[in-house]
């Protein structure tokens, strides 16, 4: 049996996901301003975070706690910027090319040994769904380009929460490192468009 908080972090992982894919569709569809897409970004990624899922310490080695700093009031914050910046940068990634897919299945490969070692069942399925849909998406490149951009909103954010609820053991470091290396392109480049929207 699950315990109560592990079935809040699964619900509120599965609805928040569901979310980011119907705020894609609307965004492509209907090219929502930059202000209201983040409005709608932030609200999702608060159900997240009172669902259970939040980054509620950080890696301290010099730190007289234990090897940890603790976020305290700081944790909702931290994490709801850590959704939003992964989950953009996912999304915007495809302005590159159609290199989405692949971004998404190299990340989902680290955190798939990741997990591995961690026995962390929970991280394990999610990571094992996102690899499935990322092949499927590479194997059907044939399709018009955008097609299913939609969905790479939805991709970022799960990403984004698998490195949070793997920040619960000692290779809490790697988690976070190896995917902010993986998706160190998407995430300049969508720094960049945003000071360019807001610039214009």
């Amino acid at each position: 049996m699950f315990e109560i908080g592990i079935m809040f972090k699964i619900a509120g992982i599965i609805i928040c996901s569901v979310l980011m894919v119907i705020l894609g569709r609307i965004d492509r569809k209907k090219k929502l301003p930059t202000g209201v897409k983040l409005i709608f970004q932030v609200l999702i990624s608060l159900i997240i975070v009172y669902s259970g899922v939040r980054i509620e310490f950080l890696r301290a080695p010099s730190s007289s706690s234990g090897g940890y700093l603790y976020l305290s009031y700081l944790s909702i914050p931290l994490t709801v910027i850590w959704l939003i910046s992964i989950t953009n940068s996912i999304g915007q990634a495809d302005e590159l090319g159609d290199i989405t897919p692949y971004i998404v299945f190299i990340a989902s490969l680290t955190f798939l040994v990741v997990s591995i070692i961690q026995r962390q069942g929970l991280i394990l399925a999610e990571v094992l769904s996102l690899i499935m849909a990322a092949i499927s998406f590479i194997f059907i490149k044939y399709l018009p380009r955008g097609k299913f951009s939609s969905y790479y909103m939805s991709f970022g954010f799960i990403l984004a929460v698998i490195a949070i609820v793997g920040v619960s053991k000692s290779t809490a470091a790697l988690t976070l490192l190896i995917p902010l290396l993986i998706l160190g392109v998407p995430i300049i480049d969508s720094s960049y468009s945003i000071v360019v929207n807001y610039a214009r």
